[in-house]
C-alpha cells in the first residue's frame, strides 16, 4: 500500500492545490493529514472544507488545538523563551482564524484524533502525548524509544539531513510476507523525485544510528542478491551527480535478514563492552582488584583500542606475575 501524508497546510490554499495536483498524478492508496490545517494562512475555511469533503482522516496539530482550546497556547508560551511579541502575534492570528472558521468547523477540528494507526504505521503530530512537544534532534535513542515506543509500530522512515534532504532514505520495517522489503524500496522510488538511495532494514536496526546502519550494510547485504538498481526516473536538477542528464537512476539496498529464517548469533547487533565496576590507573591495579576479561580491562582503563592493555599484560607475563584461566580466559595476578 502506498500512503501519502499531508501535514502543516496552515491555510495555504496555493500550496494545497499544488499538492492535490501532484496526488492526482501519483495516485496513492491512502491519504492522511498530519494536522495544523488552518491557522496562519489566508484560506482556513477553504482548506478545512476541502479536507472534510475529501474524507481524509488525520491527527490534530498544535495550531488546531489552540483554536478549540486556547489555553493550550498559553500553557506552551509560559514555558517558552521566545519573545512575548511572538505570542502576541500568534494570539491575534488565532483569533482571526477562529472568526473565519466559525463554531461548527472548530468543533470538527476538536474531534481529530491524536494518533492514526494504519497497519504497521502510526501517525502523530509531534508526539502521542502532545501535539506541542516532540523530542529534539539531539534526543537520545532511549528518549525516542520512550516517546514513540508505546505506539508499538515497527515502521520507521528517516532521511539523514547530511544527504541534502531525501536523497538517502532509511526504512525500518517488519516484513509480513517475503518481498515486502523490495516493495518498500519501489514505493520509496516513486514517492519523490529526489529519493535516490533507499535502505531497508529489519526493526531491530535503529535507522537513526549511523553505526547500526553501517553494520547492517556490512553484515546483511550481498550486492548480487540484495541490490536493486533502476534507471530512467524523473529527478531534480539540483543533484550535482546528474551532469547534463534529465533522468536519473535509483538504488535500493535490501538489508533485511532472510524472511522466516532463524536468527543466528552473528545476526545479533553487537554491543560495546560495558564494565560497571571501578576505573583504574593501570592494568596491574585493575587485576589487583580481581580477575578480569580483556574487554573488562579495556573498559576499566578507558582504552580505545586495547594496545596499551596488550603491552601491560605482556610486561606482567614477562615478569612472571600474570596468569590466565584456561577455561574462562580471565586474567589475574599470580
Amino acid at each position: 500500500m502506498r500512503i501519502a501524508i499531508l501535514s502543516d497546510i496552515h491555510g495555504n490554499r496555493t500550496a494545497f492545490e499544488a499538492i492535490l495536483a501532484d496526488l492526482e498524478q501519483t495516485s496513492p492508496d491512502l491519504i492522511l493529514h498530519g494536522g495544523d490545517l488552518a491557522d496562519a494562512g489566508a484560506s482556513p475555511v477553504e482548506i478545512v472544507d476541502r479536507i472534510r469533503d475529501l474524507g481524509w482522516q488525520g491527527v490534530v496539530g498544535n495550531t488546531d488545538e489552540m483554536l478549540f482550546r486556547p489555553e493550550s497556547l498559553e500553557e506552551f508560551a509560559s514555558q517558552s523563551s521566545a519573545p512575548p511579541s511572538l505570542w502576541t502575534a500568534i494570539r491575534q492570528m488565532a483569533a482571526a482564524t477562529r472568526t473565519m472558521l466559525g463554531e461548527e468547523r472548530i468543533e470538527w477540528l476538536s474531534g481529530l484524533a491524536r494518533v492514526q494507526i494504519r497497519g504497521p504505521m502510526a501517525l502523530v503530530h509531534a508526539s502521542p502525548e502532545s501535539p506541542w512537544r516532540a523530542p529534539t534532534p539531539e534526543a537520545s535513542d532511549a528518549e525516542l524509544e520512550s516517546v514513540y515506543g508505546p505506539l508499538g509500530q515497527p515502521i520507521a522512515v528517516y532521511a539523514p539531513a547530511a544527504s541534502g534532504g531525501v536523497y538517502n532514505v532509511r526504512i525500518a520495517m517488519r516484513q509480513r510476507v517475503p518481498g515486502e522489503a523490495r516493495n518498500a524500496i519501489m514505493a520509496a522510488f516513486g514517492s519523490q523525485a529526489n529519493v535516490k538511495n533507499v535502505f531497508v532494514v529489519d526493526p531491530d536496526i535503529d535507522v537513526f544510528s549511523d553505526e547500526q546502519m553501517e553494520w547492517a550494510l556490512a553484515t546483511r547485504f550481498q550486492p548480487h542478491r540484495d541490490l536493486v538498481v533502476e534507471s530512467g526516473f524523473r529527478t531534480l536538477p539540483l543533484d550535482p551527480s546528474l551532469g547534463n542528464a534529465t533522468t536519473g537512476a535509483k538504488a535500493g539496498y535490501d538489508l533485511t535478514l532472510p524472511f522466516g529464517g532463524q536468527r543466528a548469533l552473528e545476526s545479533e547487533i553487537p554491543q560495546p563492552p560495558r564494565f560497571e565496576g571501578k576505573r583504574f590507573e593501570s592494568v596491574e591495579a585493575a587485576l589487583r582488584d580481581g580477575p578480569k576479561f580483556f574487554e573488562n580491562l579495556m573498559a576499566a582503563l578507558g582504552s580505545d583500542d586495547g594496545r596499551e592493555i596488550v603491552l601491560a599484560l605482556d610486561e606482567l607475563h614477562r615478569q612472571g606475575r600474570l596468569k590466565r584461566d584456561p577455561a574462562e580466559g580471565r586474567y589475574s595476578l599470580t
